[in-house]
């Protein structure tokens, strides 16, 4: 992704074919862990598949993937599943690197009933919340790799931490406990 978007984004927008992308993603890593196309051997473990694609319901607003959950669940599915495949246990695969997960610190409940501190953002923060849950119930659904999860905050730390224990609550109850 190179993105400037309020210039101009590339690569933003959802593959035409996840499989091939799959592929693409695992010959940038024969290049850069294994010396592919005069590459490199630097034995890089975690690959992100995506950064952000949480960031608005509406793909038209997203700055970092401009298309809709079920695009990104059917990416990320068919490049976890191909790049395992291809590296196995060498390689640690994950995402979706979370735009935030700020529910970890909203003391509200589903529908929301109560003020907190992110009042501003509360629209971004429920779909944070149920991208979250699509997602984790996709992974669990059809079994897929997942060695960790990423998310970022642009929270305080006392919140970021509150996030990040969200974020563990949350992969518990996937019955992905074990997840980074």
């Amino acid at each position: 992704i190179e993105n400037a978007h309020k210039i101009k984004a590339y690569h933003i927008f959802p593959p035409a074919d996840n499989q091939k992308w799959a592929r693409i993603c695992e010959h940038i890593i024969r290049h850069y862990n294994h010396g592919w196309a005069n590459g490199y051997e630097l034995g890089i473990t975690y690959w992100e598949i995506w950064n952000e694609p949480d960031c608005h319901e509406d793909p038209a607003e997203n700055d970092m993937f401009k298309g809709t959950a079920e695009q990104y669940y059917d990416l990320y599915a068919a490049a976890a599943t191909h790049l395992k495949a291809c590296f196995g246990d060498s390689i640690k695969v994950g995402g979706y690197a979370s735009s935030g997960v700020y529910r970890g610190f909203m003391d509200v409940d589903e529908e929301y009933t109560r003020p907190h501190e992110i009042t501003l953002f509360e629209p971004r923060a429920y779909y944070h919340t149920k991208f979250l849950k699509g997602f984790l119930e996709r992974v669990k659904r059809d079994k897929l790799p997942i060695d960790f999860f990423s998310h970022h905050s642009y929270a305080s730390v006392e919140n970021t931490v509150l996030s990040q224990k969200y974020c563990e609550k949350r992969l518990e109850e996937a019955g992905l406990g074990h997840v980074e």
